[in-house]
């Protein structure tokens, strides 16, 4: 009987679709998982258990539609906004610092908007909405809100004489970005493949004048289908994503009324209503069937814009996304992590560093369905989670926390000792994880919003829902010397994980305690779990079966992050 030991050492090309399953040829098999549910990957190579989220707030009007955005007044001063029917909500330093009422947009409308932010201005953008403008005032609590006020527009006979391009009667633009000077305003709802540039340091002035270098710009898609402009990004070039494809302004810097011209880059439209991003030189956007996620980047050599696929190895993993947001690497590892939440309410993740060739998908899900996504400029990611309590669907905001091993998680920073445990009205009636001092206690259900402890708390405690952490690797495929693996039965004998600050680990369901491999003599028996950095080998694996592999999972509320899979295998004749 054959005897085989083979090792993984990277998982940068993340999950990779079960029709790869058997391009045992294609390099990226051999650092890629059959499936990495709740882990981000690490550019290293390795991975680790995603971090958990935390109770900022419930919003309890986001039923009728929403979007959280980002706002930066300067590189100290970040928040978050929530446009729900009729107002916005203000987030500073997750504490609600405003509540704005007396806006002009549905709850509806609120999910359909688009933005783009001037210093300390924000405008927001609906076909069926006057441009909107808000302003920071003095404080963080001080805001201004009203109508763009919009001057010299441009006109265009619609049958009856010229009118305005945009009014109440004819409709406003769908979106909007600053570029060069000017703010660009395009698809226009009674003229969706147009798009107009204010003049240069005058972003609400469109007057075309005598088409002077500096003057307003009128320009239409000229093409042979229909273009309805979605967005429209600034990168290398001022970029515009349509419904039938994706355009720049290749012109020589910069863009004016005699040069201005939007030749089309691809035929792959973008989804409505999803932006797009920056990440790494390149602007990531949802392709228009809502199963593709592409690059848009610019190639010197063919001095034009390419459009290649950044999830061809994960299709599977890309469910019509919603929404669409990064969060830039503050670390030295340099890791970008893209977020799509899917409409089935999972959330796919991409670890991204186009440098090294790093494209790397797992999949979020949670106890209830992820429904949108923010990051602040300082990296602060914020999901707008649905959760059902008592067959209600309520939906919370909540904050990606790594301190967190847990969702929906309320972490008491006060008051200790703690016997009593309040404030889970959100979590009512649901068996919640309890994390005690380092300890995994008994799990309760939430009855009256709170608990009781069977120990109270000393120092540290933390309460929400679990999330299945689960990664398995992709079938064992080693070179034979009688042939190649795919169709003989293997069995794993022995698998070692090399593993950092792990605190939580399991392999095919069998539990690891780390008490034994603690180097500290002082610490007591009864102490709570250490961290473990090493090697950690699993022995006596049972189990034939065609695809020789293991499941790698964490067992408990816990920390958990692999650098690395060695396994030995016995494989038939």
């Amino acid at each position: 009987m054959p005897k085989l030991k083979l090792q993984q050492t990277s998982f940068t090309a993340g999950e990779i679709s079960p029709k790869l399953k058997a391009r045992i040829d294609v390099s990226k098999y051999y650092s890629g998982a059959e499936k990495m549910r709740n882990v981000v990957v690490l550019p290293l190579g390795g991975f680790q258990d995603r971090p958990g989220t935390r109770l900022i707030a419930e919003l309890a009007d986001w039923a009728a539609g929403g979007r959280v955005l980002p706002f930066a007044f300067n590189t100290e001063q970040a928040y978050l906004f929530a446009l729900t029917a009729g107002q916005f909500r203000v987030w500073r330093n997750d504490a609600l610092v405003a509540t704005v009422g007396s806006q002009p947009w549905t709850g509806p409308q609120a999910r359909e908007t688009n933005r783009t932010q001037s210093a300390d201005t924000l405008l927001l953008f609906h076909k069926d909405l006057a441009p909107w403008r808000i302003l920071r005032g003095g404080s963080h609590s001080s805001w201004t809100t009203g109508a763009a006020p919009l001057a010299n527009l441009p006109t265009f006979d619609f049958g009856s004489g010229a009118e305005a391009v945009i009014s109440s009667t004819r409709g406003w633009p769908r979106c909007g970005s600053i570029y060069q000077g000017r703010l660009y305003m395009g698809g226009l709802r009674s003229r969706p493949s147009t798009m107009l540039g204010s003049n240069v340091g005058a972003y609400f002035d469109f007057d075309k004048g005598t088409s002077l270098d500096d003057e307003g710009i009128n320009v239409t898609i000229d093409d042979d289908q229909v273009n309805a402009i979605y967005q429209i990004a600034s990168g290398r070039h001022l970029q515009v994503f349509s419904s039938g494809g994706a355009f720049a302004a290749l012109v020589n810097p910069p863009i004016t009324p005699k040069n201005v011209a939007l030749d089309r880059q691809t035929k792959r439209g973008i989804r409505e209503f999803v932006p797009t991003i920056e990440v790494d030189g390149a602007t990531l956007y949802v392709e228009k069937s809502g199963q593709t996620l592409r690059e848009f980047v610019y190639d010197y050599t063919e001095a034009a814009y390419l459009g290649p696929q950044s999830s061809l190895l994960a299709p599977h993993l890309i469910r019509t996304p919603v929404a669409l947001a990064v969060a830039q690497s503050a670390d030295d590892d340099g890791a970008d992590y893209v977020y799509l939440v899917n409409e089935d309410g999972t959330v796919a993740c991409l670890n991204t560093l186009r440098g090294q060739e790093i494209a790397a998908y797992t999949l979020f899900e949670t106890d209830g369905k992820f429904r949108d996504v923010a990051v602040l400029e300082t990296g602060e990611t914020y999901f707008v989670v649905e959760r059902t309590i008592g067959g209600v669907a309520r939906f919370f905001l909540e904050k990606l926390d790594r301190a967190s091993y847990l969702d929906a998680a309320v972490v008491y920073a006060s008051g200790f000792p703690i016997s009593t445990a309040t404030g889970l009205g959100h979590l009512e009636g649901k068996t919640v994880q309890i994390v005690r001092d380092g300890y995994v206690e008994t799990p309760q259900t939430v009855s009256g919003g709170q608990i009781v402890l069977a120990t109270p708390a000393a120092s540290s405690l933390q309460i929400g829902l679990d999330f299945d952490v689960r990664v398995k690797p992709l079938p064992a495929e080693g070179k034979l010397a009688d042939g190649s693996m795919i169709g003989r039965k293997a069995r794993v004998v022995k698998a070692t994980l090399r593993v950092q600050e792990t605190s939580a680990l399991a392999v095919n369901g069998v539990a690891k305690s780390f008490k034994g491999f603690s180097t500290d003599t002082t610490t007591p028996l009864d102490a709570p779990p250490p961290s473990f950095t090493g090697d950690v080998i699993f022995g006596g694996l049972q189990g034939w079966s065609r695809q020789g592999s293991i499941e790698i999972s964490r067992p408990f509320p816990g920390s958990l992050c692999v650098l690395g899979v060695a396994m030995e295998l016995a494989v038939s004749a």
